[in-house]
């Protein structure tokens, strides 16, 4: 009995096996699926996957690479899908703006048919076409030399809109970096780059 447990304890602890390209791939592709369905946020699950992960990245660099420029690949895939369904969908748009045109020009050939014979209504079997007051304010439209030149017209009819000037702060703050008077530069950011 001694024997046998002596002969157990004195055999080798099995050794960790290295994980193939393969199956860095699988776990690669688990964390793209939990990112996905996170939307890109580090949630919870991811930041304990990568925890978990972190020991396994070195040696890992060409893996995590490929991963990189895979993602890039499909970024560069739905760009160029949405891009092909803006076209699309800019298509639909000007047959929109093309039956548009179309229903005001026969208006247009109505209000002259009206004009015409003098009447404001005529009526159909279904229908009836007439002239009526546009609804809602009146329209303005701002004479010259106001309408070329705004801020010209008399101060209670302008309206002026403030806004920081960020080029001149930038300047300013360069040359008075211990002065947080009115603006203070941001820690600057890094990133993980692939060469």
């Amino acid at each position: 009995m001694t024997t046998s447990s002596t002969k157990a304890s004195a055999s080798p602890a099995p050794t960790e096996k290295k994980e193939s390209l393969f199956q860095l791939t699988q776990e690669l592709e688990a964390l793209d699926a939990i990112l996905t369905e996170a939307g890109g946020e580090l949630t919870p699950e991811v930041q304990a996957w990568m925890a978990e992960y972190q020991g396994k990245l070195e040696g890992k660099v060409d893996a995590i690479g490929w991963f990189i420029r895979r993602c890039d690949a499909e970024e560069a895939a739905h760009k160029a899908h949405a891009q092909a369904m803006q076209q699309e969908v800019d298509a639909f748009r000007a047959k929109a703006r093309t039956a548009a045109n179309k229903r005001e020009r026969i208006k247009e050939y109505v209000r002259g048919c009206l004009a015409f014979l003098g009447v404001t209504k005529l009526q159909g079997k279904a229908y009836s076409l007439g002239i009526e007051k546009t609804g809602g304010k009146r329209s303005i439209e701002i004479v010259e030399p106001f309408a070329s030149h705004p801020e010209l017209l008399p101060e209670p009819y302008q309206r002026v809109t403030v806004t920081a000037y960020l080029e001149a702060i930038r300047t300013w703050l360069e040359a008075n970096p211990a002065d947080e008077s009115i603006a203070r530069f941001l820690p600057q950011g890094d990133h993980v780059r692939l060469r």
